[in-house]
């Protein structure tokens, strides 16, 4: 019995670590994409442990880097700027994941989006690794799977999307998941659950 177990125990281990490459060209002809332009606002809500509200961000300017502004309807009215590097989206494995207000200048962490690297990681490889606390610990997230049924209100056509595609993906013990947008250019985190989560709702242009 133990040699049993022992043997299931490895299998899992490895299905988990060789999850089968990602087909993007063929995957995403069965989805729809998010366009992200100066002016989108995404819309989140957040549930940090049990105090829940809206997490507001609005985009500046996309290419290179990311500039976006940020608010947040909870007790405090959060809001502040952030600004992420070309190098951060090209190369990053670490997120920032507290937002305390003002400006913020990420040349080696990424937030919001995940980083090309670990995108293409999860595409090629079926697994890589992050961390979510701004690189205290790494976690190893795998068993990447394509799909194509997120849903969000679009307020910008009055229109609900249901087939959003993205790549979900979670740590072997369950403790980390993300719905990453599917798309290389654009790898935009549309839910993820780190204990609390954040959960993309709806996308707008505020005036």
């Amino acid at each position: 019995m133990k040699k049993i177990s022992l043997l299931v125990s490895v299998f899992v281990l490895f299905a988990f670590y060789c999850s089968a490459q990602i087909d993007l060209d063929d995957e995403m002809m069965n989805g729809s994409t998010l366009m992200t332009m100066p002016g989108h606002t995404f819309v989140y809500e957040v549930d940090y442990y049990g105090e829940k509200y809206d997490f507001m961000v609005t985009v500046n300017e996309i290419g290179d880097g990311i500039k976006f502004d940020y608010e947040m309807t909870n007790a405090a009215k959060t809001k502040g700027s952030v600004s992420m590097s070309k190098d951060a989206l090209e190369n990053a494995t670490v997120q920032n994941n507290i937002f305390s207000g003002g400006e913020l200048d990420l040349t080696d962490q990424t937030t919001v989006w995940l980083s090309k690297k670990v995108f293409m990681d999860l595409v090629e490889n079926g697994k890589s690794t992050i961390s979510t606390d701004g690189g205290e610990t790494e976690t190893e997230i795998g068993d990447a799977t394509p799909m194509h049924d997120y849903q969000i209100y679009n307020a910008i056509s009055d229109e609900t999307f249901d087939d959003i595609s993205y790549i979900y993906v979670q740590s072997l013990d369950g403790a980390v998941a993300y719905w990453i947008h599917m798309s290389k250019y654009n790898p935009l985190i549309l839910k993820m659950d780190i204990g609390w989560t954040i959960t993309l709702k709806e996308l707008r242009i505020d005036p």
